[in-house]
């Protein structure tokens, strides 16, 4: 990729705090990663150690786009570097809670909670934070927000009767008490169990 005047100045910057703005797709990444070549270069940048930069993105996906694109340029340029890996390149909630994991020896245990898991612990605590309990501004009750056509997850055998039906007649799931079984087989379960009773 051949680097426009200011895409050069901005890997060689000397100084100390830089803004980039530009738009999508301008090369806002590749000079990025040059710039991390540039302050790994021994003499110019002035060859900090892997370990001595930390590169934030937005996402999980740019973290994995950028720490490709370093490595890749960090290669042609200088070769195999000891301790590459040591650079932390990724977001910053990532960062933070490796922080905390590494100087409080009880927060070993967290960990960032992933989509299906947030959404579970909404609802276990959604009475607590009054959520249930909310409403809008003319004083009607909020209504939890339900995609069309998704069935609650509590129950498999639930899922699969309701994905027929109209949403309007779909039934709600008898074992609400149970998220991970399937209703079915525990109502055949415990037909089973009546009838083994009798002679």
């Amino acid at each position: 990729m051949k680097l426009t005047d200011s895409q050069r100045k901005a890997i060689e910057h000397d100084g100390r705090n830089l803004q980039l703005i530009a738009c999508a797709g301008s090369g806002k990444t590749e000079v990025v990663a040059r710039r991390v070549v540039y302050l790994l270069s021994p003499g110019k940048g002035g060859g900090l150690a892997p370990r001595n930069i930390i590169a934030f993105t937005f996402t999980d996906k740019a973290a994995a786009e950028l720490k490709e694109r370093i490595v890749t340029r960090t290669r042609q340029a200088l070769g195999n570097i000891p301790g590459l890996a040591e650079m932390f390149v990724g977001t910053i909630h990532a960062f933070c809670l490796e922080l905390l994991k590494s100087e409080s020896p009880k927060h070993l245990k967290f960990e960032v909670l992933n989509e299906v898991q947030q959404g579970l612990f909404v609802d276990r605590n959604s009475s607590k934070s009054g959520l249930t309990t909310s409403t809008d501004l003319t004083g009607v009750a909020l209504k939890r927000y339900r995609t069309p056509g998704i069935t609650s997850p509590r129950c498999r055998s639930c899922a699969k009767r309701n994905a027929t039906m109209p949403s309007s007649t779909a039934a709600p799931c008898s074992t609400a008490s149970r998220p991970t079984r399937d209703c079915s087989k525990t109502r055949a379960t415990s037909i089973t169990r009546r009838s083994s009773k009798r002679p």
